[in-house]
């Protein structure tokens, strides 16, 4: 930072100083104005109007901003150098006042980032009128002359003593003819002598004198590096500060705030540590309870209050956390941290829940993961022992995480009901509730499409086979289908209904309205094929009297071979199946 000077426009702008102070360790998220402030109060300045830095560079005054507003002393960092070093100038506005005395000192602060002034600085005439001034009048005696060099790169203790510029000379003590109107020897910028020397130690530290110079290539993806380290430190200091992996954001009242993201893998409890509310601080207690092998319980277990022991008897292990008064936040009040007790295999608090939340990303990718594979996994990972049963939990509360739950998916219906009426015109589907406790509940619902039902009258057989199976989910119940043939022997479902159980009510009401959906009013001409379950057949016979009613030999032969076993009667009875006269059939059963 330099300050007790002013600026001065010779030829160039330059910065006449009083003095330079160096601050160190500066980090890009803390900068704004406040700090640019801490730094001038540190080292006493006064009557300060403004702080400004270059566009160009640590020593080039030509293309300044004006820091005023917290973005400004942000916009910093985007102009430091490859030596992490920026130069900050500060302006006066009663510079006598200010004292003279050179101030070079090291403080740890914080700096980083910062608007332009087009206009020229105020300065104190221009070099060419300087000159024209009598050596009486300038106050430098009169044997020197005043086209002597001078070096502006001095800093100079005074900023108002320019007479001190113009004595210094080179060694020789010599002139080179030049006139004091001439800078062309002259730097466009003050350089800091210390700075100078700086750059000469780095440069032979870290520059090799045989190293052959290769082009621009390796240089120019230096610079695309750099810029893009610098967008992404830029995008990182705009980001608000629970998003900063800085734990020294997370402070409470002088309190340490325990942050889920960063300490949730290893929870370290303390005294005094503060949690938002009581649902974290659990999931906090039940990951160290995993993660160490301890079983735990929770004696009080409310919004207020938390207190979890270990669950042996003769471990002190315990922590108690109550809310602060007038406010929503869960904090430590006793801790016992150490476990006398050993290491479990088991530990309860790592259920199926646990392990669905733990594993949920693998489970969704794999959903057929075996269910061995992954009780190997995961107890390699947890160091824990688990069944088999906790893993078909888990890959089902995964499913339901991800799909939603059966209970949802049956809400639903009706809404999945309407859009298949929109997008399928034609299309029937009747649902059936029940009332239980003062509410509709689901108990039926079918099924039959417009283009399937179209495609069967069109193109398919006077032939419908009927069955039903089992739904193996949580709620259980029975599908119903009624199929044709297709032109290529293909199966060709064309309805279908979800009953809660296969009885004869069931099947006359499926019957009856696939019936008036395919609008069978001469059932003679219809072949009606199914097993020999008896609600199914005094339907059949009740709603289609004149059909052909056929029965598949498949059911026939199950319920054939529990009292008549061995492959010689399966050959007969499949043989006397196959048979289409009838003197062909009555010889094979003979």
């Amino acid at each position: 930072m330099h300050h007790s000077g002013r600026f001065l426009n010779l030829g160039s702008r330059c910065y006449l100083s009083g003095g330079v102070s160096y601050f160190d360790y500066c980090t890009e998220d803390e900068m704004s104005m406040i700090e640019i402030n801490e730094m001038a109060k540190q080292i006493n300045l006064k009557n300060v109007i403004g702080f400004y830095y270059s566009k160009r560079g640590i020593n080039d005054c030509n293309d300044l901003v004006l820091m005023q507003h917290d973005s400004d002393a942000m916009n910093l960092v985007n102009f430091v150098d490859q030596t992490r070093v920026i130069a900050v100038y500060v302006e006066h506005k009663d510079l006598d006042a200010i004292s003279s005395q050179y101030v070079e000192t090291s403080i740890e602060g914080s700096m980083d980032n910062l608007p332009n002034i087009d206009e020229p600085l105020g300065y104190v005439g221009d070099i060419d009128d300087i000159s024209e001034h009598s050596n009486e009048e300038l106050g430098y005696p009169t044997d020197m002359n005043p086209t002597q060099d001078f070096d502006m790169h001095a800093i100079l203790k005074d900023p108002l003593d320019v007479v001190d510029s113009l004595m210094d000379t080179n060694d020789s003590g010599g002139s080179d003819g030049q006139s004091v109107g001439d800078d062309s020897h002259h730097s466009d910028f003050l350089v800091d002598s210390e700075f100078e020397s700086d750059d000469d130690r780095l440069f032979d530290d870290n520059v090799d004198s045989d190293v052959e110079w290769g082009g621009l290539s390796k240089s120019s993806e230096q610079n695309k590096e750099q810029d893009r380290r610098r967008c992404t430190r830029k995008f990182q200091s705009e980001l608000p500060p629970e998003k900063n992996n800085s734990k020294d954001q997370f402070i409470h009242n002088g309190y340490p705030v325990f942050n889920p993201k960063l300490d949730m893998d290893d929870p370290k409890f303390q005294v005094g540590l503060c949690f938002p509310n009581t649902d974290s601080f659990r999931l906090a207690v039940i990951q160290h309870s995993i993660l160490h092998g301890r079983d735990i319980k929770f004696p009080k277990n409310d919004k207020d209050r938390v207190q979890v022991k270990c669950k042996h008897k003769s471990c002190p292990w315990k922590i108690f956390a109550s809310q602060i008064q007038g406010e929503a936040t869960l904090q430590i009040k006793t801790l016992h941290a150490v476990h006398e007790c050993t290491r479990k295999e088991k530990v309860t608090s790592a259920n199926s829940r646990w392990l669905a939340k733990k594993y949920e990303d693998k489970i969704r990718t794999d959903p057929n993961w075996p269910v061995d594979s992954m009780m190997i996994v995961m107890q390699k990972d947890c160091k824990l022992l688990f069944s088999k049963k906790q893993m078909y939990r888990a890959k089902y509360k995964v499913k339901e995480m991800s799909t939603g739950s059966s209970a949802e998916q049956y809400g639903l219906l009706w809404r999945y009901a309407a859009e298949i009426v929109k997008t399928n015109p034609g299309t029937t589907i009747r649902i059936k509730t029940k009332p239980v406790d003062d509410e509709l509940r689901f108990k039926r619902i079918y099924i039959c499409w417009a283009s399937l039902k179209h495609g069967f009258l069109d193109g398919c057989r006077p032939i419908i086979f009927l069955d039903g199976c089992h739904l193996k989910t949580s709620y259980g119940g029975i599908l119903l289908s009624a199929v044709g043939i297709d032109a290529n022997n293909g199966i060709y479902p064309f309805a279908y209904a979800v009953v809660e159980k296969e009885k004869e009510e069931s099947w006359l009401w499926f019957i009856e309205l696939f019936k008036k959906d395919l609008n069978i009013i001469n059932c003679g001409k219809w072949t009606i094929m199914s097993d020999k379950q008896k609600g199914l057949i005094n339907a059949v016979e009740l709603l289609m009297p004149n059909c052909e009613h056929r029965f598949c030999v498949m059911h026939l032969y199950y319920n054939f071979k529990i009292a008549h076993k061995g492959l010689a009667l399966k050959d007969i009875l499949w043989k006397a199946a196959r048979a289409s006269r009838i003197v062909d059939f009555e010889r094979v059963m003979r």
